[in-house]
């Protein structure tokens, strides 16, 4: 995957995994809105996600996540990537808790 590069946000959100602070859902349990893909998460059990920048949703796709426009169910492990734009990414805030199993 020669198209990777640095990605300071999503480094920082790796980072508690990299350190095994945090434990990886496996078997696809994880729920990735916003979802890039970078060197730091090379390797990882690929999950689920919701991207809407088409760039980002291709590079996304050929890392073998699977593409999700609305999930219906919950996650162990939800990530968030949040865009720039303050209300969006409220209201992604809200999303990402909604999805999130008890």
């Amino acid at each position: 995957m020669s198209t990777l590069i640095h990605d300071s946000a999503l480094e920082a959100l790796a980072y508690p995994f990299d350190t095994g602070r945090l434990e990886w859902a496996e078997g696809g349990q994880t729920l990735f809105l916003g979802a890039r893909i970078g060197p730091s998460m090379v390797g990882r059990a690929p999950g689920r996600f919701v991207q809407w920048f088409k760039p980002s949703f291709d590079l996304v796709v050929q890392a073998g996540w699977i593409a999700e426009q609305e999930p219906a169910e919950r996650f162990p492990l939800v990530l968030l990537l949040p865009p720039r734009q303050r209300e969006h990414a409220r209201a992604l805030y809200v999303h990402a808790v909604d999805r999130l199993a008890p």
